[in-house]
């Protein structure tokens, strides 16, 4: 009886550590705008009213090793992340500014709240970041969260 009881509390603390390790690796601290990633690609957000109602500016600062990476595809899509799939911008592609590693995209969003970007980048190679802001009613930029990349495939 002594064994058994060891050999459960055994794999009792190994799914504890498990979960545990996982939970630990879920939870992503927010970075700086300044923030560079030496793994990869890095990226500075803005979601910047343009004056229209609900409508921003997004304006996305692709880098890699801390230099512009000015030839790259950059995708983004824009939805709540209360509320996923039913309050959706529909992609789009961002465009170069003429600044060096500096895209840009226009959206128009359903109404105020928090929303999530998810930007898309072919180069220096794929990769995924997500970044969240708030947006109200009357044009006001609500500052932003910059997180790093969500998703890296080589």
């Amino acid at each position: 009886m002594n064994s058994f009881f060891r050999k459960r509390q055994t794999s009792f603390l190994l799914a504890l550590a498990f979960l545990m390790g996982a939970a630990a690796g879920s939870i992503v601290p927010p970075c700086t705008a300044a923030a560079q990633s030496s793994a990869g690609p890095a990226i500075a957000f803005e979601a910047r009213p343009t004056g229209v109602a609900m409508e921003r500016h997004l304006v996305i600062t692709l880098t890699d090793a801390g230099r512009p990476v000015s030839d790259a595809t950059v995708e983004v899509t824009v939805d709540m992340p209360s509320m996923p799939m039913i309050h959706r911008v529909p992609k789009s592609r961002a465009v170069p500014t003429g600044k060096p590693g500096q895209y840009a995209a226009k959206v128009t969003l359903e109404h105020a709240g928090e929303w999530a970007a998810r930007i898309v980048v072919d180069k220096p190679r794929r990769a995924t970041f997500v970044e969240k802001f708030q947006a109200d009613a009357a044009g006001h930029h609500q500052g932003g969260q910059h997180h790093p990349p969500a998703t890296k495939s080589r």
